[in-house]
């Protein structure tokens, strides 16, 4: 079973349901944590009506502007108490907020994700607003929340630093999406246990194919690889 952990759809060309649809059977892709696309204010209510379409194959994750103070926060709540949202996606790049400057916007996100227990994707890697040291201020500040560390931090730059990380870390989990180095996956699954690592694509950016091939490139075992590619960020969004 494939759980894709990382996929962005929207009323856009090529990004619509259908489209996606359509690449998780390519891929033979089972079921799909789906979120919006980067907007200011990100438009929950597509992937909201594509999980009630289909709920064999969707899970959704909240994508939210945290700048949007109490308004954010009530919908981040209303999404997982009256459309079952298994999730929160925070982008500091594109929202322009990091926990070292901006963790009065971030905090009452952070405790909600923690009170309704479900995971909060991270976009990281980019300066300046989420380097990976910023994740570790936040995985002390809230031990309760459970973060995933979407693409690893995303650059090479950082070696096996987020490895290092997420050994200090319990509550952080690592998604390999659009990270580069093999080597480091395999040392993250080596060190952390396959436990503590995510498999996602973030298709429709990002071909699901060469992520999958990148994966399976690696020493895994059996129980390891569905732990990868399904039973993680099932276990996180309380679905195992």
């Amino acid at each position: 079973m494939i759980f894709d952990a990382h996929v962005h759809m929207m009323d856009n060309e090529g990004r619509r349901l259908d489209d996606v649809l359509q690449l998780m059977e390519e891929n033979q892709i089972d079921r799909a944590a789906i979120m919006p696309g980067g907007t200011f204010k990100p438009d929950n209510d597509y992937t909201a009506a594509a999980k009630r379409k289909h709920p064999d194959k969707f899970e959704a994750l909240a994508w939210i502007n945290p700048h949007f103070g109490t308004e954010a926060v009530e919908e981040c709540r209303r999404r997982i108490r009256d459309d079952g949202f298994r999730g929160i996606k925070i982008h500091p790049t594109f929202h322009a907020c990091s926990f070292e400057r901006h963790e009065d916007v971030l905090a009452p996100l952070m405790e909600l994700a923690a009170e309704e227990d479900v995971p909060v994707l991270f976009h990281t890697g980019d300066y300046p607003f989420c380097l990976p040291q910023s994740f570790d201020m936040a995985a002390a500040a809230y031990p309760a929340t459970k973060i995933i560390m979407g693409h690893m931090s995303l650059s090479f730059i950082w070696n096996n630093y987020v490895v290092k990380l997420a050994a200090k870390r319990p509550n952080i989990y690592l998604e390999t999406s659009q990270y580069p180095l093999i080597p480091v996956i395999q040392e993250a699954i080596d060190t952390l246990g396959s436990e503590r690592v995510i498999y996602g694509s973030d298709m429709t950016s990002i071909s699901p194919a060469a992520e999958i091939t990148k994966l399976n490139c690696l020493t895994m075992s059996d129980a390891d690889r569905e732990n990868v590619f399904a039973k993680n960020i099932m276990r996180l969004m309380n679905l195992d």
